[in-house]
């Protein structure tokens, strides 16, 4: 019953945070960890928690961002083909398999002694690095999720306890649905997403048109309904540079910070569209901007040939 109605929970999610919410409360009551996050990891693979249920004596840890080197490659793919994988104590002592490797076998086609795949074993030993990694955060048991959507590592739902935990393979088998569960659920959500986007750029590329027949200046028909323009984009301010003039429309830096911008991007522009989501990181220089202008967008309507 109470995997039904987490199902049916997810199914109702119109957004992602609604639904990556209920994830985290749900897998908590279903397992009984002290902390449980969701982890999201964008296209350079850096993870960011965007939603998390917790024993209220811990800190919060919403909001973390983490680098894309704190999961190895190597890692992400294990994520991929062992959905579940469960760590009961932080502080166990490893046991060598025994025999070391697999004795050689012509029927099994191994002509040579060869190593033991353990990818889908439970009881696999996890790297000394990641154990002191979770040591040196005071956490002892863990149950990590994958969150695959359309073969690909979308997320994970982490789950610590400062203690030893284990659960049995019926309860890590029900958390293995759920994750595909909400994995399809995330598919769907942005899947509508990016359709919505759509019809607003062809309602916008359609007005467009139509203002400038009317008006006779692209460029005011552009900025006419700021709502228009922004929403698809989901921006907070718009600026168009053109024969030396500047039209803005919404929160922007000054005429002075947007000339800097202008400068800056103009040397780091290759191919449309040019992006970035901090552009204080990526040019220091550029860090007053922050407040107003951290993740940039921008696009040359024309290029000039040589």
């Amino acid at each position: 019953q109470r995997l039904s109605d987490t199902v049916a929970q997810f199914g109702q999610a119109a957004t992602i945070g609604a639904l990556c919410d209920g994830i985290a409360r749900c897998l908590r009551d279903l397992t009984g960890y002290d902390r449980v996050m969701v982890y999201k990891f964008d296209p350079d693979g850096h993870g960011k928690i965007i939603a998390e249920a917790r024993d209220p004596r811990l800190d919060s840890l919403l909001g973390h961002q983490y680098p894309a080197t704190d999961i190895p490659q190597r890692a992400r793919q294990l994520y991929l083909s062992n959905r579940v994988r469960m760590l009961v104590d932080v502080h166990y002592q490893p046991v060598p398999l025994q025999p070391p490797l697999l004795p050689a076998d012509a029927a099994a086609g191994r002509a040579a002694p060869a190593d033991l795949d353990m990818s889908m074993c439970c009881l696999r030993s996890m790297s000394p690095l990641h154990l002191q990694y979770l040591k040196n955060m005071g956490v002892t048991g863990t149950l990590v999720v994958s969150l695959v959507r359309e073969g690909r590592l979308w997320g994970l739902i982490a789950a610590h306890h400062d203690s030893p935990r284990a659960i049995g393979p019926g309860l890590r088998a029900a958390c293995d649905l759920l994750s595909e569960v909400a994995a399809t659920r995330i598919a769907a959500i942005e899947n509508y997403a990016h359709a919505q986007v759509a019809i607003l750029v062809r309602r916008l590329e359609q007005r467009l048109v139509e203002a400038t027949s009317t008006e006779g200046d692209w460029r005011v028909a552009l900025f006419r309904n700021p709502r228009t323009l922004l929403q698809p984009l989901e921006a907070t301010g718009a600026a168009l540079f053109h024969d030396g003039e500047w039209l803005t429309t919404g929160e922007v830096p000054s005429t002075a910070e947007l000339r800097q911008l202008l400068q800056w991007v103009d040397r780091q522009y290759v191919e449309p569209p040019f992006a970035t989501s901090a552009v204080g990181k990526a040019e220091p220089a550029l860090d007053s901007l922050t407040p107003t202008a951290s993740g940039v967008l921008a696009v040359k309507l024309s290029i000039a040939k040589p």
